[in-house]
């Protein structure tokens, strides 16, 4: 049996997180797996779900001490193939391994390429690190055919060890009584009626994800007359507390639900989900909103245009446009059967294009080759 580690050092829990969730899922009776990862969301979840697997906490800090403890359960556990997920895991990684005898397979997944994409004062230098880095890499995968554009355009590793694999979202649960019974309840407690039309944001409340711009969406709508349009934010980030002051004005229409572990009753109780992301790998949130049979608008930027067909599962807006954004919502919101047809073609899309046993394949395929 083949042992792999995943490693991972976000604390914050969003779309790499579910990424490795379904890896584990796909994978834990064919492979003996480590987890490496802050203690957090993401290691509470695989206790609860996964406790075959075994846990090895990073600390939250010390850069250095991270490396140290990848190293060495490493050099203790000897895995045959490391899966390191977004930079900061790859780049603590892909250190810790220098050194060590080569008989262990490296994978990276890239959920996202921020650096080219960011105003960073020492950007060149950090390119440069990460083509140094990517020779201790046996596998690059990117999850958008946009991220392995920037990849060869920067020329950061062999073009032969680039591979894409999409994010694969695994089908809902079947009990829709017990799902309508949570959405009611949501309803209940937000004081959201059936004559209004909802709207959900989930993910990090970090800055690249630009949440600011759907709440300024929704000000312009409510000044517009607009106010049966209700905003409900899930998901934990840097900017949540921030936001919830400067907006608590707003707290008739926005409402704050955090971090969930089960997402699929909110999925279920939007009409429209949105994300207004400056970039994107592979965005979940829009998969999910796929299997929920929900119409999505989203931000005019790599990744997102790789899941929105305008006009078709949704519509895209400018990016960083409330303006924008504020028409696009407005056209659904008075046009119920545009937004059926649209969840309908969205779970077409979706099942077709981004299925989750299709992933579990193809990355079968990397840890047996």
């Amino acid at each position: 049996m083949k042992k792999i580690f995943y490693i991972d050092s976000a604390v914050n829990f969003g779309g790499g997180q579910k990424v490795i969730l379904g890896l584990i899922n796909g994978f834990q009776e064919l492979v003996d797996i480590t987890l490496l990862a802050p203690k957090g969301k993401l290691t509470e979840i695989c206790r609860e779900r996964f406790p075959k697997i075994k846990i090895i906490n990073l600390p939250r800090t010390f850069f250095f001490k991270k490396i140290l403890e990848i190293r060495k359960a490493i050099l203790r556990e000897k895995p045959d193939i490391i899966h390191l997920h977004g930079t900061r895991s790859a780049f603590l990684g892909r250190i810790a391994v220098i050194g060590i005898k080569r008989n262990k397979k490296v994978i990276y997944t890239l959920h996202g390429f921020h650096l080219p994409r960011k105003r960073i004062l020492f950007k060149p230098v950090l390119l440069l690190g990460e083509r140094i880095l990517n020779r201790w890499t046996d596998v690059l995968v990117c999850v958008s055919k946009a991220d392995e554009l920037l990849v060869r355009k920067y020329n950061l590793i062999d073009s032969k060890k680039i591979v894409v694999i999409p994010n694969g979202i695994k089908s809902f649960s079947k009990d829709l009584r017990k799902i309508n019974q949570k959405v009611t309840k949501i309803r209940r407690k937000l004081g959201i009626n059936d004559q209004d039309t909802v709207l959900l944001y989930l993910g990090r409340i970090d800055p690249p994800k630009d949440v600011v711009t759907i709440i300024e969406a929704l000000q312009i709508l409510n000044r517009e007359g607009y106010n049966n349009i209700k905003l409900v934010i899930v998901g934990e980030g840097s900017q949540k507390r921030f936001l919830e002051r400067k907006y608590n004005f707003l707290r008739n229409l926005l409402f704050w639900e955090g971090f969930q572990k089960e997402t699929m009753p909110y999925l279920f109780l939007a009409d429209i989900v949105v994300l207004s992301s400056q970039w994107e790998g592979c965005p979940l949130s829009l998969l999910e909103a796929g299997l929920a049979r929900k119409p999505v608008i989203g931000a005019d930027v790599d990744g997102i245009k790789e899941v929105i067909i305008d006009g078709k599962n949704g519509f895209l807006f400018k990016m960083g446009s409330a303006q924008d954004l504020a028409e696009k919502i407005k056209i659904l919101a008075k046009t119920p059967s545009l937004r059926k047809n649209m969840g309908a073609m969205n779970f077409k899309l979706v099942s077709s294009r981004f299925s989750y046993p299709k992933m579990i394949e193809n990355y079968r395929r990397l840890y047996l080759n």
